[in-house]
């Protein structure tokens, strides 16, 4: 698959150092992989490298922070939500989309 990726790019003027952002396009293999990143790197060990991967950990912790902060911004409602959820008044699948989540990321704030 074809896509375009930018670089920075460090040039020389007039004596001093400068950088500019360089785009280009790059062939990349469809292996099936859960990112465009491990598609690039092609490790032939995957999924098991992704354990020892530095941008797979930071992919990770970032979304991380976003559910959080993201549960720490709608609190009160996930709260007023999920009473509903349990007394049967509202089910699941409605209240998500109420405070920008999925199912699985409501379902995990209600156990919170």
């Amino acid at each position: 698959m074809k896509v375009t990726s930018h670089m920075i790019v460090p040039v020389k003027k007039n004596g001093k150092w400068t950088t500019y952002i360089k785009e280009f396009e790059e062939d990349i293999p469809d292996l099936g992989r859960h990112c465009l990143m491990c598609n690039s790197c092609g490790e032939p060990s995957y999924p098991k490298c992704m354990e020892d991967c530095g941008v797979e950990r930071e992919r990770v912790e970032r979304e991380q922070k976003k559910a959080q902060e993201k549960i720490a911004k709608h609190k009160v409602e996930i709260d007023i939500l999920a009473g509903l959820v349990r007394d049967g008044l509202l089910k699941v699948e409605d209240a998500a989309p109420r405070v920008e989540m999925t199912v699985e990321e409501f379902e995990a704030a209600m156990k919170d």
